[in-house]
């Protein structure tokens, strides 16, 4: 392992390079993210997601480390504030900065406030008062008025407005309250804008404990205006509306070539219980395509045992089952698939010990699934993907006396190379620019992130590590940023005479579990060395030059990654800086790489 001596903490790493810019395509990821209360995580979440299209952005919880160490500023549409308690003064800072670099904020109900606006407590001696409010868009082309809950709050504009950056659009008349009280405001602050609002729009009328009959039947025909109100304010931040459901979940259907099949069936038969395998998080019921299956949650999931290497007819119908056996060419993996169309996490599958241990190389296993509503990322963000993207991850048994058993964090790089070589790799495809960004991010040029790769490892006792490696790439899915197939169909309208067909995502999935068994194979072989420089002609860091911010203005020289997977520069007199992936992030977006903890 490299020395502590050798890892360099860093605070700032700029890179000074000239490239094309591609002005005309979409450079940042459209995110919203939410910081909220653990109580009203979930409630905040599903109403964004109900109002937002999920194709168009990806939606996930920001946690206090993210907001004070990651470079999250750069990569956000929208911030959503629903955090009720003392927002602490450096996270205050952070998300005053946002908006006055340029970024947008809604205040749901919050702690939030900037411009001189004060939060006043309202004479209040129950949980909420009722009010009719009245809301009016900023340019007057909206108007509604409709019955609220008011819990207690509303704001005080500053005496001094000159500037006339702050505008109410909605105010509430209480009962015993004198005069309507501003409870939704619009602000332009710095180069951004944040809209504050004391109403609890993403509280549903059935979640407040409302005792008056009349005043919840009052609620409940107001309620609609919960959403237009909410879409009003994207839309004044200039963020897209849209509704979106969150997709059922659906069962797995286990299926693959008779030999691994078999060797599957046969070791999970010595743990099952009644049909049944439990996790912390998780039960897989197993059970007889011919069987009737309960509804399915986060908590169950039923999958079906399929002696073909096909689903029976109507289900799994949005994976390209030919596409993906015809292009099949490995000795073992992905021999054997589990599939579900909707599926919370193809990690969360993996995460039960006792069936990961019993997923061996002898039987191939993939998990693939159309949407994942809880996709993971390697700083732990959820999201829901959208559809047209191939989310797989891959269990690996590697020995701990092997080449890769000694240097786990290496399948990370392993897995970005089987990647880009799955496309790259194809007769006509071999200039496509899709390229490595260390550590674990497949992009368009050094421009657009397409996917990403995540590495679970545990070792139980003397037993070999267990490897999870999960991916998740955008293949056919223009929203939310870019796919596989648009830069395909760019390459053909800018190369003459370049007629690319695209790619499904089931024969992209064929051909990185091609790609991967094989590098694995001969980097036991023939060693890191041959890796390395195949490693290099698909990445986008060559012959870059970075600045460290706590070293002036010197020059350093990205030298490449050892043989963990680290990344390694050198000075100009050739003293080398190595820095690990877990203690990093390369941020392309703001040309920094930030020390994450």
């Amino acid at each position: 392992m490299a020395s502590q001596r050798g890892i360099e903490s860093l605070e700032k790493l700029q890179i000074s390079d000239d490239h094309d810019s591609g002005s005309d395509l979409v450079t940042k990821p459209p995110n919203i993210v939410i910081y909220a209360d653990n109580d009203r995580k979930e409630e905040v979440k599903n109403f964004v997601f109900h109002n937002v299209s999920a194709d168009s952005y990806v939606v996930y919880h920001l946690n206090i480390d993210q907001i004070l160490k990651a470079p999250w500023q750069e990569n956000v549409a929208l911030l959503v504030i629903a955090h009720e308690d003392i927002i602490s003064s450096d996270i205050m800072d952070a998300f005053t900065n946002f908006v006055k670099d340029g970024g947008k904020i809604i205040s749901l109900y919050s702690g939030f406030n900037l411009a001189g606006i004060t939060i006043s407590e309202l004479p209040c001696d129950k949980k909420f008062l009722f009010g009719q409010t009245l809301f009016k868009s900023s340019d007057g082309k909206v108007e509604a008025q409709f019955d609220t809950a008011i819990f207690c709050k509303s704001y005080v504009l500053p005496l001094d407005n000159a500037e006339e950056n702050i505008r109410v659009l909605a105010t509430s008349s209480i009962e015993d309250l004198p005069q309507a009280q501003p409870v939704i405001l619009d602000i332009s602050y710095g180069k951004g804008r944040a809209i504050l609002s004391q109403i609890r729009l993403e509280r549903s009328p059935d979640n407040i404990a409302v005792d008056d009959e009349k005043i919840f039947a009052k609620l409940k025909k107001s309620n609609s205006y919960r959403f237009s109100v909410f879409t009003e304010c994207l839309s004044i931040l200039g963020v897209k509306p849209g509704f979106t459901t969150l997709p059922a979940l659906t069962p797995a259907y286990l299926l693959g070539e008779p030999y691994n099949l078999q060797v599957l069936q046969q070791k999970l038969s010595r743990v099952l219980r009644d049909g049944k395998i439990s996790g912390k998080n998780l039960t897989l019921e197993f059970i007889d395509a011919s069987d009737k299956f309960q509804e399915q949650s986060e908590n169950s999931m039923t999958v079906f045992m399929i002696n073909s290497i096909f689903p029976p007819k109507n289900a799994c119908q949005s994976f390209q089952w030919n596409d993906y056996w015809s292009s099949l060419k490995t000795k073992t993996l992905g021999r054997t698939v589990m599939f579900s169309e909707v599926i919370t996490s193809t990690m969360t599958v993996l995460e039960i010990n006792q069936f990961l241990m019993n997923v061996n190389q002898d039987s191939g296993l993939v998990i693939i699934a159309n949407q994942q509503t809880q996709g993971r990322g390697r700083s732990g963000n959820n999201w829901i993907s959208p559809r047209g993207c191939l989310m797989t991850s891959i269990p690996l048994t590697i020995s701990r006396r092997s080449i890769i058993g000694s240097r786990l964090p290496l399948l990370v790089n392993i897995t970005g190379l089987a990647v880009v070589k799955a496309v790259r790799s194809l007769e006509g495809y071999e200039n496509i620019p899709l390229g490595i960004k260390w550590p674990n991010d497949i992009y368009y040029r050094d421009e657009i992130k397409l996917g990403g790769i995540i590495l679970k490892s545990q070792t139980i006792g003397n037993n070999d590590p267990q490897i999870v490696v999960g991916c998740g790439l955008n293949v056919s899915n223009s929203n939310p940023t870019m796919c596989i197939n648009d830069i395909i169909a760019r390459f053909n309208n800018r190369t003459e005479g370049a007629n690319l067909k695209p790619i499904s995502v089931g024969r992209l999935a064929g051909l990185l579990y091609n790609n991967l068994e094989t590098i694995i194979s001969n980097i036991e072989k023939f060693g890191i060395g041959q890796f390395q420089r195949e490693y290099y002609k698909y990445w986008i860091h060559s012959n870059k030059k970075v600045k460290i911010a706590n070293r002036g203005n010197e020059d350093f020289s990205i030298a490449g990654i050892n043989d963990y997977g680290f990344l390694c520069v050198t000075d100009r007199h050739g003293q080398k800086v190595t820095l690990q992936p877990d203690g990093n992030s390369f941020d392309l977006m703001r040309n920094l790489i930030t020390l994450k903890n």
